[in-house]
């Protein structure tokens, strides 16, 4: 209920939280075992004010300044109720300007995570692990921002709600810079980071056998994903 507060300052916002909680677990732990650490960031999520006011200044919207409002014929059903039904509503409960505004903020919350990830970073950096240690970012969806007159985590698999990012910063076993257009699929986060530590690939086979770690296998030709209607209000 306290989530549509507004714009909450760095010092005392959460993502600033998991920063610190993670940076200090980095720099406290036993040096001599290895580790696994997982910082899960809600932001950047709807109401999309809530970051530092001052990240709005860094935000060019460029060619994301067209709000569709002429529905394209031939959508499926599904998408017409995603539509009509979704959780933050529809395209027509907001004027141009307010969707504007749920870009920019949605844009500058995503600026201030990359400041919260740079945090762990450095703290990584005075631990003096940095070059050794395996880093993945990722999310678990996208968002519509008014793309094709939808909003939230939309329907149907539309790029800006399935193709999230993912970084892999992997020191000796990755070279720097090259950028991959392979399909990859989120359970091969855990075939990766067990690859890291370890684990003979017969044996990491015989326990996920879909899943490729992404420093030793090519991407796929295709993935598995899966959309429930979870954002389709009074629906299960």
């Amino acid at each position: 209920e306290g989530s549509m507060i507004g714009h909450i300052p760095d010092e005392l916002h959460f993502s600033t939280w998991v920063a610190e909680r993670t940076a200090d677990f980095v720099t406290s732990r036993d040096p001599d075992k290895p580790f696994f650490c997982c910082a899960s960031f809600v932001d950047p999520h709807d109401p999309f004010d809530d970051h530092p006011e001052e990240y709005l200044e860094r935000v060019e919207l460029g060619a994301m300044t067209h709000i569709e409002r002429q529905a394209p014929a031939g959508r499926s059903a599904a998408v017409r109720r995603e539509e009509a039904a979704g959780v933050l509503g529809s395209v027509d409960d907001y004027t141009d300007d307010e969707i504007m505004r749920m870009r920019r903020s949605y844009f500058a919350s995503v600026g201030f995570l990359d400041t919260c990830v740079g945090r762990i970073m450095s703290a990584l950096g005075r631990a003096g692990v940095a070059d050794d240690t395996l880093i993945l970012f990722t999310s678990d969806h996208g968002e519509m921002l008014g793309q094709r007159r939808l909003l939230g985590k939309g329907a149907y698999f539309y790029e800006p709600c399935s193709r999230v990012p993912l970084l892999l910063r992997a020191p000796g076993s990755a070279p720097p810079g090259r950028r991959s257009a392979d399909l990859v699929q989120l359970h091969d986060i855990a075939a990766t980071a067990l690859h890291a530590a370890g684990m003979p690939a017969s044996d990491l086979h015989a326990r996920m056998p879909s899943a490729r770690p992404l420093q030793a296998e090519p991407g796929r030709e295709f993935v598995y994903a899966a959309y429930r209607n979870s954002c389709i209000n009074g629906q299960k």
